[in-house]
Formats: structure tokens, sequence, C-alpha cells
């Protein structure tokens, strides 16, 4: 079960990148492909600010139904992963210094906030992350993540 990041949607439904089809036409049949609301709130937001709105609105809904299974929404269990993922990496990368580690925000480790919040419904429902940013090899040096990338150069 497979947990596509943001830029590997876009590699199959804006850029049309041929390793990454290939990738996921390859999957086995029983393969499930999931997005969170994060991811799905990502693409909403590419498509509203790009020059064809409309058209790219209908794109990221036409992609969702072809593509995915299920957007797992964010709820009380993956908040309760969240506060505990955020100070695992705290833990792991901030500076032990009390003064220094109160001025330390998880941005300063490569964390952004979203990917946060992917990594943990990929915790939360057992999901292999597909990405291609550097972020989830971060987290997963403070909390085991399975984390792929289909896309070759």
């Amino acid at each position: 079960m497979y947990l596509l990041d943001t830029n590997h949607c876009t590699f199959i439904f804006i850029q049309k990148d041929l390793s990454v089809l290939n990738h996921l036409m390859n999957l086995p049949e029983d393969s499930e492909i999931f997005i969170n609301s994060i991811i799905y709130g990502e693409l909403i937001l590419m498509a509203e600010k790009s020059e064809r709105r409309a058209e790219n609105l209908n794109n990221v809904e036409e992609f969702v139904q072809a593509f995915t299974e299920f957007i797992y929404p964010i709820d009380k269990e993956t908040s309760k992963i969240y506060g505990q993922l955020y100070a695992n990496v705290l833990n792991f990368f901030a500076p032990k210094d009390k003064a220094k580690r109160r001025k330390f925000k998880i941005e300063d480790a490569g964390v952004r906030q979203n990917d946060l919040w992917i990594a943990c419904t990929a915790i939360q429902h057992n999901l292999t992350i597909v990405s291609e940013d550097s972020d989830f090899q971060i987290i997963s040096q403070a909390r085991q993540l399975n984390v792929e990338c289909w896309k070759t150069t």
C-alpha cells in the first residue's frame, strides 16, 4: 500500500513521467494507492495558482478518482502520531542546549510541516511513502519510514 506524495502525483498527471507511470502500471494488481488530505490540499493549491485554474482543478479531481483508493483524513490518531514524531525529530536533531533548543524549529532540520503530517499518515496506516523529497529521509533517521522514489533520471 502506497501513499503518493504531491511530487509523484504531479509526475503522473501533469508531467506524465514515463519512469513513474511505468512503475505505477507494473505494481501488483492488489496494490493500493492513497493520498491524504494534506496532499489533496497541496494539489488543489497548485491548481488554484495555475493559469488554467478550472482545467487543472478538474485534472486533480480526475486523478484522485482514477488513481487513489481513498484520501486519508487527519484525525485524532494522526495528531497523536504527529506529536510523537515531532518530538522524535526534535530529540534527534535539535541542539541539547535548552536555550538553543527552544528556538529550534523542525524546518531547521530540513523537514517541512506538511511532510511531517504526510509521514504521520504513512505511519498510522502502515503505508510506503512514494516521494522524491529529502524530508522523508531526514524524518526516517528519527523514526523508521518506508520511502520509495519511482522517478529515475
